[in-house]
């Protein structure tokens, strides 16, 4: 008998385990949008922990005969759309010079919802290749930062769309993810999240729906360099030598660096961090060279 009770007690367990992880899973609301919640990730490839609180989506329509898998986890802030795609893929490929033929992942956004079958100056489609390749076919590059990394049996990419508005709570974009399936120079097919058709890049009313919501009252996004790291990345990308005037690129480079070292140095402790025991650098110019081994002058 307890024996049985036992057993019975690690199947209810076990049922309970699996209602949580398909609660977490393609979680879609009663109108058949994928639902973001609150939060800013660090975009630098690893899944950090606030990642584990966005719903896992898995692409409805898959083109060509794939072995490939995917899937999708979508957050948001005032300021971004962020999107973290983990693709299993034990061959991947960037030999095509053509990017969609690539392994890659795809993010098309509507930001104002209007279904308009051309693309309007709130639409975007922005794709990253597993080496963390960027290109944009409609869009401000500025606005797409991204960060991939290669695992054991695929790769991972993070990526952050800086809207054009100010995001709000229940507010309903337009949304289509896509993975690009590589096999040598060629693409074998696609991995979509609401497109069957194939035609998104082309048709924004092909696009699904994702409402943003869990902001809670006094909520702010988290520290954002990703707007100033892609505008910085893409200047490089300028042929300076088109413009007579091009020094003054490099003279506000130089001020805003020194701007922002300025307003580095006035960061100030809170009352708990002040009391922890925190290592500080003497900077180099105080430093000096001591005459007795192990003792700091």
């Amino acid at each position: 008998m307890l024996k049985q009770s036992f057993l019975k007690k690690i199947i209810l367990i076990l049922g309970v385990i699996f209602l949580v992880f398909t609660a977490l899973a393609n979680e879609f609301d009663a109108e058949g949008r994928i639902i973001a919640k609150y939060g800013s990730p660090i975009i630098d490839g690893q899944i950090d922990e606030v990642w584990k609180t966005a719903y896992v989506y898995t692409p409805k329509h898959v083109s060509g005969n794939l072995s490939t898998e995917a899937s999708f986890r979508v957050l948001w802030d005032d300021n971004a759309i962020y999107v973290l795609a983990e693709v299993k893929d034990k061959q991947l490929s960037a030999q095509s010079n053509t990017p969609y033929m690539q392994d890659s992942v795809e993010i098309f956004l509507d930001e104002n919802n209007d279904k308009s079958k051309e693309f309007g100056p709130d639409d975007v489609q922005y794709r990253v290749n597993y080496q963390n390749f960027r290109t944009v076919d409609k869009g401000d590059p500025n606005r797409f930062y991204t960060a991939s990394r290669i695992t054991d049996n695929g790769y991972i990419v993070e990526a952050r769309i800086a809207l054009k508005n100010k995001a709000e709570n229940g507010q309903v974009m337009g949304i289509e993810l896509q993975v690009n399936d590589a096999v040598g120079n060629d693409r074998a097919g696609t991995l979509n999240l609401f497109d069957g058709t194939g035609m998104a890049w082309d048709n924004t009313a092909l696009f699904g729906e994702v409402i943003l919501l869990g902001k809670e009252e006094g909520a702010e996004p988290g520290l954002n360099p990703y707007d100033l790291i892609s505008l910085l990345q893409n200047t490089l990308n300028i042929d300076l030598s088109l413009y007579k005037n091009a020094d003054i690129i490099q003279k506000e480079i130089n001020k805003q660096y020194q701007d922002l070292l300025a307003v580095i140095d006035k960061l100030e402790y809170t009352d708990e961090a002040a009391n922890e025991k925190w290592f500080v650098p003497v900077p180099a110019e105080y430093r000096l060279e001591a005459e007795i081994q192990g003792r700091i002058e």
